[in-house]
């Protein structure tokens, strides 16, 4: 008699479905991987953000041509039609930074919904008022810093 080789039906349907679970295991990761990537993404571009409009802001505060005469000059509140620029720079309805002067983009992209720049008391027993600049981004992510004493 002669010996036939080949795969019997069974194994071959076991085969299938191994493959298919590996399969979609590997799928599933991916999508994941990308999503959670993703997002790691757009929070890595808001910080960088964050830390250039911050150093920005330490520059025009210690700049010898432009000196601050007070700091009613840097505050600012965005989204607020009435307070939307400053002494140095402008935001506009998009979020972009521009300067004042020449209207050129400092910052374009930032998705910024919320930005200030104002005095806050943080200790209401000693009186110690600071500048803060708080801001916020599309993502969700928020930052604030002190950017000096109020003088």
């Amino acid at each position: 008699m002669q010996k036939k080789s080949g795969f019997t039906l069974v194994e071959i349907i076991v085969v299938i479905a191994i493959s298919s679970i590996v399969l979609t295991m590997v799928g599933t990761t991916m999508v994941f991987m990308t999503n959670v990537s993703g997002d790691l993404l757009e929070e890595a571009e808001d910080i960088d953000m964050a830390k250039n409009i911050e150093k920005y802001l330490r520059g025009l505060v210690n700049d010898d041509k432009n000196p601050l005469q007070s700091w009613d000059e840097l505050k600012i509140s965005f989204p607020n039609n009435d307070k939307n620029n400053n002494a140095f720079f402008r935001i506009d309805d998009e979020g972009n930074i521009k300067e004042i002067s020449s209207d050129k983009p400092i910052f374009s992209d930032t998705g910024l919904v919320v930005f200030y720049i104002t005095e806050k008391n943080v200790d209401e027993e000693d009186e110690n008022d600071f500048v803060i600049c708080y801001m916020e981004f599309d993502s969700g992510k928020h930052f604030e810093f002190i950017l000096g004493p109020v003088n």
